[in-house]
């Protein structure tokens, strides 16, 4: 699991997450102010108890996500794969 509270940048590159389970975002929860690039990745049955099954962002994040494959994931309660809570959220989605 990853934990950002503000400033960071994550690159992630071909790579698998599997069978994560959390509180809130298995794989990446990230607060103000990050940057994150996500590429030729696999995301599978990742899942949280509240919010996001993989990622939760909140506040003035810019998320990039390229060629990834998101499966069996979920939420028990909001964001099956992910959850943004923000006013001012930067993304861009490519596959």
């Amino acid at each position: 699991m990853v934990y950002s509270t503000q400033g960071s940048a994550l690159y992630i590159y071909n790579t698998t997450f599997e069978s994560l389970f959390f509180d809130s975002g298995s794989v990446f929860s990230l607060l103000t102010g990050n940057l994150i690039f996500l590429q030729k990745s696999v995301f599978r049955n990742c899942s949280a108890i509240s919010l996001g099954g993989i990622i939760l962002l909140k506040d003035d994040n810019f998320l990039s996500i390229s060629n990834c494959v998101f499966s069996n994931s979920y939420s028990f309660q909001l964001g099956g794969a992910i959850y943004m809570f923000t006013n001012n959220l930067m993304y861009f989605v490519a596959n």
